[in-house]
């Protein structure tokens, strides 16, 4: 005679688990508080085509939506787009400009080099610094324990290696953020992926990003407001479409907005000023023409500034901006910043008409003609208007870095030395060094000694 459940060991019971009532329990979603049933599997995050409903194999999924298998999985993930991916990093903030951009630009591709010709060292000794700084090592421990990569470069130059990395970081994460502005906005060509890529210094990144940048309303907007672009165009071309003169056209444009033909050109120039101001290799071709010729100059402020004279050997002060010592500069600032000085540059006399021939040149439009000459007028506008004043801020950037890295390799020179220099020797006649050991200096007024424990 078979046993009854009940009457077994609680050790022994095993309650049974019948089809039917587990397939009738699931498909109705009732509880069956006879029956101990085992909890509802949960479904995976990684597989959301299960079916909600356990079937009877309970491991098949809905035929209408198919399982992808992990090699499938796999290369769908390869299939998606670059784009896809670029946003993807960008969330988890590990985009870098690679990615936009499509490859190394070319300050990253041969860093080691950039990094040689700044700083004026050898460059293999100079790789083998870059390598072990972009491991992650410190400055003492390099110059201290890896001697044989560095070609055993002192602490100083290491120092100025570390800071031109510093700055080369400083150049990728400003052309990212130009980069990924320029996507969000539609506006990444071929031609500006290129440019950002041949970029090197944070100067021709922000040229490249300048035309983009959210700014008021400039008088060149006004102006093609008032429809005067295609006077613009005509003036670019020389007016050869019609062959007319430059008054005959203006007067086309005449308007309620417009009162005058001589308005009408003012404005067509102002177009053509932003356009050429708005150009990256117009800029770094002024920087070039202009930064070994320009002049540093500190004025007095006016009559009544600095009356303590703290700063007058500056109150007329000018000296070439290559031969500008550090002390000099960082001295003219502070009276800047005390509104006792007024700092500026100037070019030579000539310096601007030769850069405005040059760009005549490059168009064509050397010549005398009433077309040439209000094209000429529109690029020594932008040249006065727009392209100096930024060229000079970037020159006073320059020359305030370069400052503060000379004083602060000067105190730190000075700093060593100090703390290097040997303990002065005890007098015999200040105290029995044999007894017991004292420090002794002369104290500043008396000149007598003082001792202390």
């Amino acid at each position: 005679m078979q046993p009854n459940q009940a009457d077994m060991p609680v050790a022994q019971v095993k309650t049974p688990k019948p089809k039917a009532k587990a397939k009738a329990a699931a498909n109705n979603n009732t509880n069956n508080n006879s029956v101990t049933a085992k909890p509802k599997p949960k479904v995976a995050a990684k597989a959301p085509t299960w079916p909600k409903t356990v079937s009877k194999s309970c491991l098949v999924p809905v035929a209408a939506t198919p399982t992808l298998t992990k090699p499938e999985a796999q290369v769908a993930a390869k299939e998606s787009s670059d784009d896809e991916q670029v946003v993807k990093r960008r969330r988890t903030g590990d985009a870098t400009s690679e990615d936009l951009l499509g490859g190394l630009s070319d300050l990253s591709r041969d860093l080691a080099s950039w990094v040689a010709e700044l700083v004026g060292l050898d460059p293999k000794k100079v790789a083998g610094a870059v390598k072990l700084f972009k491991d992650g090592n410190t400055l003492p421990f390099i110059a201290r324990y890896r001697k044989e990569q560095t070609g055993s470069m002192n602490e100083e130059e290491l120092r100025r290696v570390e800071r031109e990395l510093q700055r080369a970081e400083a150049v990728e994460g400003k052309r990212l953020k130009v980069a990924m502005a320029l996507q969000d906005r539609g506006k990444l060509s071929a031609e500006l992926r290129l440019a950002l890529m041949q970029a090197s210094t944070l100067e021709l990144i922000e040229s490249i990003w300048y035309p983009f940048k959210s700014k008021r309303e400039t008088r060149a907007d006004q102006a093609r407001a008032r429809g005067l672009e295609p006077l613009a165009q005509l003036i670019e071309k020389l007016g050869r479409v019609r062959g007319m003169s430059p008054s005959e056209e203006a007067a086309r444009f005449l308007s309620p907005e417009v009162q005058s033909t001589d308005e009408a050109l003012a404005g067509a120039r102002d177009i053509i000023a932003e356009k050429c101001a708005h150009r990256p290799d117009v800029k770094q071709q002024a920087r070039i023409s202009f930064s070994g010729k320009a002049t540093f100059i500190a004025r007095r402020r006016n009559a009544k500034a600095d009356e303590a004279a703290k700063f007058k050997i500056y109150w007329d002060f000018q000296k070439r901006m290559k031969s500008v010592k550090p002390y000099q500069f960082l001295a003219a600032n502070r009276g800047e910043a005390t509104k006792a000085l007024s700092l500026s540059f100037a070019l030579p006399a000539g310096a601007d008409d030769q850069f405005v021939d040059s760009l005549l040149r490059g168009r064509g439009a050397a010549g005398a003609g009433p077309w040439h000459l209000e094209l000429r007028a529109a690029f020594e506008d932008a040249l006065r208007r727009l392209i100096l004043p930024g060229v000079e801020r970037e020159w006073m950037s320059q020359l305030k870095e370069l400052a503060e890295d000379e004083s602060f390799d000067t105190y730190q020179r000075n700093l060593r030395s100090k703390l290097l220099t040997p303990p002065l020797r005890l007098h015999p006649d200040w105290a029995d060094a044999s007894t017991e050991p004292v420090v002794a200096v002369l104290t500043p007024h008396t000149g007598q000694a003082a001792s202390w424990r």
